[in-house]
């Protein structure tokens, strides 16, 4: 997966948190998709077997906001660590077909070191 993404609004709580808020743009350059798929209802039932499936179900540009929450350690003037957690929903469509109303959220917990050149 490729990503790119904007953070044009950025805010400072305490002197030490990060706020980020922006939009992000992934690109899906490889998937597998295994698993299946039952969906209950009054019109009627319906099942799919992903693992039987040669084409390609995900969506492979998908766009959506995304925010970030970071703790900035500082380690020396020049220096810093900064653990972070990053949420993004997708608003477009995750499945190509089957599946047509689920959208993407992921949430992600690092730790990053940060340098100043």
């Amino acid at each position: 997966m490729l990503t790119l993404g904007a953070y044009p609004f950025n805010f400072k709580l305490f002197k030490y948190i990060d706020i980020n808020i922006g939009v992000k743009w992934l690109q899906i350059i490889s998937s597998t998709v295994t698993g299946n798929y039952s969906e209950f209802g009054l019109a009627g039932n319906a099942a799919f077997d992903f693992s039987d499936s040669e084409e390609d179900i995900l969506t492979t540009n998908q766009i959506g906001p995304t925010g970030r929450i970071a703790y900035v350690i500082k380690l020396s003037d020049k220096t810093s660590l900064t653990p972070q957690y990053n949420y993004y929903l997708g608003l477009s469509k995750e499945f190509n077909k089957y599946i047509s109303t689920k959208f993407r959220q992921n949430h992600f917990i690092g730790i990053g070191l940060q340098i100043k050149i």
